[in-house]
């Protein structure tokens, strides 16, 4: 019969393979503008990341997703937290403006307060 120490160390080993140890909003890799002015963003717990690449394709919790489908899931976050819920909007500086005014625009008609994620200067 296997040690259960063996059966343990496997389920370690397991555990540290699947698991993500990266932050969500490090989904796809974006070219952030600049800021004059930069302050280090700390996660809310209620917070959604909002991933726009180069294309304006939007990018949430690894999947992407069209602008009606993220009116849904940023509606249905709005009724379920209604005080604290927060949107981060991780755009690509060659996104689409477009793309980017309508995902401030559904922020704003549900009433979500929203940041954009810059990068400070060197």
């Amino acid at each position: 019969m296997t040690p259960l120490i063996d059966v343990v160390f496997l389920l370690l080993i397991f555990f540290l393979v699947t698991s993500r140890f990266e932050k969500e909003e490090r989904e796809i890799d974006l070219e952030l503008p600049d800021a004059s002015q930069s302050v280090p963003l700390m996660e809310q717990p209620s917070e959604i990341v909002v991933n726009m690449d180069a294309e304006g394709r939007i990018v949430i919790d690894g999947r992407e997703r069209g602008i009606d489908e993220l009116e849904g899931i940023l509606g249905r976050a709005a009724t379920d937290n209604p005080l604290t819920q927060t949107v981060l909007i991780r755009s690509d500086r060659r996104a689409p403006v477009g793309t980017f005014i309508s995902v401030i625009d559904i922020c704003k008609k549900l009433g979500l307060q929203y940041t954009e994620a810059t990068e400070g200067e060197p």
